[in-house]
């Protein structure tokens, strides 16, 4: 006889007001979609990740057979290296879309040149600094590499480094020609990230238009 699917949910979230939304959110869902609730197995989590991720991952049967999707939306620059690398590590298939903000990197980065050429710090860059590097990690030179190659660099470090394939869409400020976050996604099957990379394109070519240089498979 076939076993039933199941699927297991992990929501995360800190804010308060945010987890009640969250929770009156999904809770409707599974009130309009009964057939769900034999299938489908919720926690909620309000907290931070970085504080949780061991209690999540422990439920999580960490084999082969067990496919898992994970998104990572963090409130700028809050979560953690090792919060990220023990998820990478896991053994089960995986796919991963991370939104790496840039602009929190950047910002927090100019207080690390500051510190860097002899710059003194209040207690406020201190602090900030400090969630910096927790994010980062102290392997990344975040001083004489620009925007890319401290994201590229991060990416080596826990993804690729866990024979993760990766690709990326540069998100722009809505009202100026600059990045703003670079929406990762990472999955062990180069099939998977080739799909993903060519709906990103699409999503390129629709936005921006065709080039002079051609159109999706320009921006591919």
């Amino acid at each position: 006889m076939k076993k039933t699917l199941k699927i297991k949910l992990f929501f995360v979230e800190k804010n308060k007001g945010n987890f009640k939304n969250l929770n009156n959110n999904i809770n409707e869902f599974i009130k309009n979609n009964p057939h769900l609730k034999d299938i489908v197995e919720i926690e909620y989590f309000n907290n931070d990740c970085n504080k949780v991720i061991m209690q999540i991952l422990e439920k999580i049967n960490n084999t082969n057979k067990h496919p898992i999707f994970i998104l990572i939306e963090p409130w700028g620059i809050q979560i953690k290296k090792p919060t990220i690398e023990e998820i990478a590590k896991l053994k089960n298939p995986k796919d991963i879309m991370f939104n790496y903000i840039l602009e929190g990197v950047r910002r927090t980065g100019g207080i690390a040149k500051k510190k860097h050429y002899g710059g003194k710090l209040n207690i406020k860059e201190i602090k900030t600094l400090d969630t910096l590097l927790e994010f980062i990690g102290d392997d990344i030179d975040i001083i004489k590499s620009n925007d890319k190659k401290i994201m590229e660099d991060y990416v080596n470090s826990i993804f690729t480094s866990q024979d993760l394939k990766v690709v990326g869409y540069d998100m722009k400020y809505p009202d100026r020609n600059d990045i703003l976050y670079y929406l990762l996604y990472a999955s062990r099957k180069l099939s998977i990230t080739n799909i993903v990379k060519d709906i990103y394109a699409k999503q390129k070519e629709d936005n921006q238009g065709i080039t002079l240089f051609g159109g999706k498979d320009y921006y591919k």
